[in-house]
């Protein structure tokens, strides 16, 4: 029992001294840089150059009319701006791989169910009121928007 308590004291003297030896290294590490020495980002642009930007944007998404209109089958290429409606199927070209994409218009959503030979469907639910949402399938884009009176309008393209 006697030879217990030397093993203990060295070890607690041990356990000590590199506790100490811890903090003492902490207390000699140098301070945090200066936060005024950190540079800030880069001043925006200008405002001018914003505006023209953002108003394309907006008046491309605000048109109430598709490029293509209702014809579904200009999609065969996968490069067509067209209006669908709940239940229609947009047809693409067999070379891509994808069955015809199924939309459903729910509310200020559009839902696209896609397929193709070797995997099962694939649904993707897009937020079509915003006018910035997309999706990539088998490298075919898929951008919904909804224009001013309600309709939605999607724009398929391909890499």
């Amino acid at each position: 029992m006697s030879a217990r308590i030397p093993v203990l004291f060295s070890t607690t003297a041990a356990a000590l001294a590199l506790t100490a030896g811890m903090a003492g290294s902490a207390l000699a590490a140098p301070p945090p840089g200066d936060p005024a020495s950190v540079k800030a980002p880069e001043v925006a642009p200008p405002a001018s150059s914003v505006s023209s930007t953002s108003s394309s944007t907006s008046s491309a998404s605000s048109s109430s009319s598709a490029k293509d209109g209702t014809d579904l089958a200009a999609c065969m290429d996968a490069t067509c701006e067209v209006q669908v409606r709940d239940g229609q199927k947009i047809p693409l070209d067999r070379k891509y791989g994808l069955k015809p994409v199924e939309v459903d218009v729910r509310g200020n959503r559009a839902i696209f169910t896609l397929e193709d030979a070797r995997n099962p469907k694939t649904k993707t639910v897009m937020d079509v009121a915003g006018g910035d949402s997309s999706a990539t399938y088998n490298g075919i884009t898929f951008r919904p928007r909804m224009t001013k009176d309600g309709n939605v309008i999607v724009d398929v393209s391909h890499a």
